[in-house]
């Protein structure tokens, strides 16, 4: 409902810019609703739990003692609404919780910070426009990838061929079947491609047999003077709507919903006027330009999490006639994830741009889908691309493991902070185990850890695949929000799962029975020496997760049937 409000009221307000103002919309964080990019959706509801026992208690007063100063807004409307008492004690903000340098840079106008975040996206980025502008496949039977620029194959990548983990045999298959591949990459830096010089040189290599490896092209080459002019000049728009309405949008909110709003306003405010506009215009006139130079297309896919990003590429595949696109979820899908359970939002703004069809790729996921409510309709079963190897995976059994000297491995993650909780939890007990033989970290792909920063963890840096790792540990650390702890779980090692202090536990494994988690330093110790749980099995099967088979029968129905129906429409509009 109160989603609903604030976007029907945006969209009475747009009807002037409506094409830009609801592309900026779409992309916005209240309809992406991620929890890994802000922690308003987290807050949010953890007052919605608050207020939902507030209405069964007798409280007359109420205490809020905490730093955030958006939580001590809401709760003093929520207090004024129920007619309690309220008092804030403010406490001093947790200086671990942020560098210094993110202190600095939260104490900066948005708008400045806009200015900010556009000068340095041109100073490490245009010299991407040095690359050649690729001579597309426009047969028919071409398909159309869009994907990271991260997750590669070094390997491979260092010898000229091109290797996607996210996509894995995939592409391969589709080649050995007769169709030809164009890949629209998004460039992401991370310790195998540490800056623009040598994606520059790795598309370069790629692009030099396109036959076997399919044409490269990343989105950022398509930069020009031109289309930075048209992002500040659509920025001053979008702060001159921000300023006459945008701001105003929470009077419409429902009666008794509008404690919400403080939570809220910061990533809304940045919308329109802040980095994430800046963002979000270089996203709507790049993918714009993108795929304008693209040959029509009967097929596209497309890694699918529902970020704002998606929602801009959809708009304009279909504004430049593209045919079919289908969303690929490469990953699990996690409890708390809002952004893939937007039922509601696709009632409230019937025109945000859906893919045709999602490839789930597990009875997990599809179950998950189904029973919170998702539409069904255009889902189809697929198998889980990067998780193939799970069905091969030989690995020793718990009661070979050496309890005495445990091998561990720690799997960092995506974020920052909470690698280093996990790490510093580790630091403070490593000290107290007598049983530790060997310690390795691998960071996440798109990350890089500082082992001075730890300086009591006497740990070798690993950037190898999960699975190139697995047979040589005993036992494994990593995040609940990590992707990777589900395929060590189905693998049959001994898993910790880290639960952020300040975060819900959103893992896969929430329900198992053997599953463990561990939030404290103490926790982690007492799961490290536990050797009846070291030696017990978890007893997870990979086909309880994903759909498995290296052959991949149901892409390849999936792709083959989809071209089959595009040559039987043509026809019919031929005739």
């Amino acid at each position: 409902m109160l989603k609903h409000s604030v976007i029907l009221q945006t969209k009475k307000s747009t009807r002037e810019n409506q094409k830009l103002l609801s592309l900026l919309l779409w992309s916005s964080g209240l309809v992406e609703q991620g929890t890994l990019k802000s922690s308003a959706w987290l807050d949010s509801l953890r007052l919605l739990a608050f207020q939902q026992e507030l209405l069964k208690s007798d409280c007359q007063t109420l205490i809020y003692r905490g730093s955030s100063r958006l939580v001590n807004e809401s709760l003093k409307t929520i207090s004024i609404d129920k007619s309690i008492s309220y008092h804030w004690e403010k406490t001093n903000l947790n200086k671990n919780t942020l560098s210094l340098s993110k202190n600095l840079w939260r104490k900066i106008p948005l708008v400045i910070r806009g200015f900010i975040y556009l000068c340095r996206y041109l100073l490490k980025r245009w010299s991407l426009r040095k690359l050649a502008e690729p001579k597309w496949f426009t047969e028919k039977n071409s398909v159309f990838f869009f994907s990271y620029f991260i997750h590669l194959d070094p390997k491979s990548g260092a010898t000229g061929e091109f290797y996607s983990r996210q996509w894995e045999q995939l592409p391969k298959k589709l080649q050995g079947q007769g169709y030809r591949l164009n890949w629209l990459h998004l460039f992401l830096t991370s310790p195998v491609i540490p800056d623009v010089q040598v994606g520059r040189s790795w598309v370069a290599n790629f692009e030099s047999a396109p036959v076997q490896q399919g044409h490269h092209a990343l989105w950022d080459q398509y930069l020009g003077w031109v289309i930075v002019a048209r992002v500040v000049l659509d920025w001053f728009l979008s702060i001159y709507f921000y300023i006459t309405a945008g701001k105003y949008l929470h009077h419409h909110l429902p009666e008794g919903k509008e404690w919400i709003w403080p939570i809220l306003r910061i990533d809304w405010k940045d919308t329109w006027i802040g980095p994430v506009a800046v963002q979000n215009l270089l996203w709507i006139h790049l993918f714009d330009k993108a795929l304008e130079s693209l040959p029509r297309q009967r097929l596209g896919l497309y890694l699918q999490e529902n970020q704002g990003w998606e929602r801009i590429f959809l708009y304009f595949w279909r504004k430049h006639k593209h045919s079919k696109i289908i969303g690929v979820p490469h990953s699990i899908i996690r409890y708390w994830d809002l952004r893939y359970f937007d039922t509601e939002l696709a009632q409230a703004i019937p025109d945000l741009p859906q893919p045709d069809i999602i490839a789930v790729n597990g009875p997990h996921a599809w179950h998950m889908l189904e029973t919170y409510g998702f539409s069904m309709e255009d889902c189809k079963a697929t198998e889980a691309l990067r998780y193939q190897y799970l069905q091969r995976l030989d690995l020793p059994t718990r009661q070979d493991y050496n309890l005495d000297k445990l091998k561990i491995l720690v799997i960092g993650d995506y974020i920052d902070s909470t690698t280093n909780k996990m790490l510093n939890s580790l630091q403070e007990i490593i000290c107290k185990l007598e049983n530790v033989g060997r310690l390795w970290i691998k960071p996440h792909p798109a990350k890089s850890i500082d082992l001075k920063n730890y300086p009591q963890l006497a740990a070798e840096l690993k950037t190898d695949q999960i699975f190139e790792l697995l047979s040589e540990v005993d036992v494994v650390i990593g995040s609940v929000v990590t992707a990777a702890t589900l395929e060590i779980y189905c693998s049959d090692i001994p898993l910790i799962n880290y639960l952020d202090p300040s975060d819900f536990n959103s893992s896969s494994l929430r329900t198992h029975p053997v599953a463990r988690f561990a939030t404290t330093p103490e926790e982690i110790q007492s799961l490290l020496q536990d050797e009846e749980w070291l030696s017990t099995p978890s007893r997870a099967k990979p086909s309880d997760f994903f759909w498995l088979d290296e052959q991949l029968p149901r892409w390849t129905q999936l792709i083959q049937s989809t071209f089959a129906k595009q040559s039987k429409v043509n026809e019919q509009c031929s005739s």
